[in-house]
Parts: structure tokens; sequence; C-alpha cells
């Protein structure tokens, strides 16, 4: 395989961009400020922005700051543009869709053969492009947390990291929230939500620790199984209709609910951290709340988030590893009652938290 390879397929994908752009007579172009810095989508056509930006709602920006990532999207389906025939076979996929040959210093390359997801990331070139065959089948992970791999990959070099973790609390002070899926990360940062804090994220944000640890938000999206829907009610008003929002999601997949659409003041872009907190659920109604070491934390976080993450390394979590050492760890046992969870978070907040509840 010429070195070349990762450029030359690039430059196709551009012209197919550019293909489908003439075909839909149109691109429509957004700018979000993710972790202060501009990402530009550029949708050729109207079909896939309704799924990719309304999670990022929140976000938009008029800035007209020249963008760190420009990220180039079309589906064949609405742009009668089909997807070049693959410059690689089956032996070159890795793991999470990784295309060996097609990953480098460079360049990334992944292919969800999932659900049909083309990924390629240019770091030179500060592009993007991102292609499915049909915007109207895009699975309701994809809605809820869009462009996840490709913001991954793209902070990778950074001194920042995609992490999967929520974040909750106030101005002068946040608590992140991490641990792997099913353990109580949403519920918590739900409760928080419903009792008044801040909310920044409930399963995936950016952590910064450059001058001081701070979590930003990706998507205002939150995600609630039946256990949590009975503990915090007021969310059921915040549905979506099946049929609305995802008609292909799985019967075992959480609801996702879109929080800035209904309390949009109690979605904020960060929040500084000052503690991180791991969840995990107790069979009891009361919550406890006992301190760990930053060794503990990061070895019982790390992997998970390895695990997700297509081309992670050590030093994708090396941010969080220097976070930990700086900051109080604890593990919280999460009860059935929501009004002590709120109540636990908020006593590891700098400044007194003022209970106000949802209605």
């Amino acid at each position: 395989m010429s070195n070349n390879a990762p450029a030359h397929f690039a430059g196709e994908l551009n012209e197919r961009f550019e293909h489908a752009s003439r075909r839909a007579r149109q691109v429509v172009e957004f700018n979000f400020n993710v972790a202060g810095m501009i990402v530009r989508l550029c949708f050729a056509g109207e079909a896939l922005v309704p799924a990719i930006c309304r999670a990022l709602d929140h976000l938009k920006t008029d800035a007209t700051d020249k963008p760190a990532l420009t990220i180039n999207l079309w589906d064949t389906v609405s742009t009668h543009t089909p997807m070049l025939p693959a410059p690689f076979g089956i032996e070159s996929y890795g793991p999470h869709g990784t295309i060996s040959g097609y990953c480098n210093e460079s360049y990334q390359t992944v292919y969800d053969t999932n659900y049909g997801i083309l990924m390629m990331l240019d770091y030179s070139a500060k592009r993007a492009f991102w292609w499915t065959r049909d915007a109207a089948h895009l699975p309701a992970h994809e809605k809820a947390s869009p462009l996840r791999t490709l913001l991954h990959l793209w902070t990778r070099p950074m001194n920042c990291s995609l992490l999967h973790a929520g974040a909750v609390g106030n101005a002068d002070g946040g608590v992140l929230l991490v641990g792997r899926g099913g353990m109580g990360k949403s519920g918590t940062a739900l409760a928080c939500l419903a009792a008044g804090m801040d909310y920044v994220s409930d399963d995936f944000c950016i952590l910064r620790d450059d001058p001081e640890p701070r979590a930003f938000s990706l998507y205002s999206t939150a995600k609630a199984g039946d256990a949590t829907l009975q503990r915090i009610p007021v969310l059921k008003s915040m549905r979506d209709s099946p049929a609305e929002f995802a008609p292909h999601r799985q019967e075992d997949e959480k609801e996702v609910f879109f929080l800035h659409e209904h309390v949009p003041s109690r979605i904020v872009d960060q929040l500084p951290i000052t503690a991180i907190v791991m969840p995990q659920v107790n069979d009891g109604a009361m919550s406890m709340l006992s301190p760990v070491s930053a060794s503990f934390m990061t070895t019982h976080v790390g992997p998970n988030t390895l695990f997700m993450l297509p081309n992670s390394d050590v030093s994708t979590i090396s941010i969080f590893a220097n976070v930990a050492r700086k900051l109080p760890c604890y593990r919280l046992l999460v009860g059935s009652d929501p009004t002590p969870i709120a109540d636990t978070v908020a006593s590891l907040l700098p400044t007194p938290h003022k209970r106000t509840e949802l209605k």
C-alpha cells in the first residue's frame, strides 16, 4: 500500500462531498463552540441536519472565527451520491472499525460496520468527512451523541480528552461522575439536575487540565431507564415520542432526553471540576460517600474509556489520571431516593447549593 493512500482517499472523499453538495443544491453550515474551539459542520443538503445537530444545539455560535475543525457530512439517499468503492479489504478492519494503513499521525479512518458510517479525519487540513447511506436510518445512539468518534480522534493530540463521564455542579465548582455504563452516572446526574444544579453531561464530556480541571459539554442529552424515570418523574414530561426520535431504537435501550429544549438555563457549556465521584447503584434507599485513592479511580475508569473509543491508548486517560491525583476522589453508593443523592453530591461543592426542584 502506498504511503499516499490516506491522502488520496481524503481527496476522493472531498470530491464525493462536493458532488453530493451539487446534487443537493446547497451546503448547510453551522458553527459550534466545542471546548472553546470552533467546529464547523457542513451538510450536503438538509437531511442529516436534525439528527446530527439536535444534541449539539446548545453549543451553536454565531462566531465567524476560523474553525479548528470542519466536518463535511452527507448521505447517499438524499443526495443520490453513492460512496466510493472501499480502497481497503476486510483484512484491514481493526478494533472499533479502525482501518489499517489509513490511520497514522496525519489521518484517522474508521468504518462502523454495524451501522454503515464512514469517518475520516485529516489532521493537517483540519477537516473530516462523515458519511452514511441513509439519514433516516441513523441509530438512536448516533442522534444522542453525534460525531463522538470523530471528536474523540480530533482531541487526542490536544491537551484535552473526550471522557466517558458526566459533570454537574455550579459556577464555583463541579463534580465529575465516572464509571462504566449501568453504575449510576446518568441517574446521579439527573438527580442533581432535578435538584437545581448546573448540568454539563451524564455520559460524555471533554476534560481539560490547563490551567485547572474543567469539564466541557458536548451533548445536551441524557439517558434514563425505567428505574430513573420512576425516581425522577418530572423527566416523563420531556419525553419524545418513539417515532419522533428513534424509530429504530432497541427495546433495551434507555430513553434519550434533549434537556436544553426543556431546561435550557440549567445546561451549561463548562464547569470547573473540584471532585471526582464514581457512583455505584445500591439496593438501599440512602446514599453513602466514601473516599478512594486516585489510583483506584484511574484503574476503574481508564479501561472503560479505552474500550469505548477507537485508537485509544494511555494518552487517552493521562489527563484524567493527572486530574484524579489533584482532586479528592469518592465512591458513592447510590440509593433509590434521589434527594439524598443530590444532597450528597452538593456537599462536595465549594459553595452551598440552593435546592430548586424542577417542576
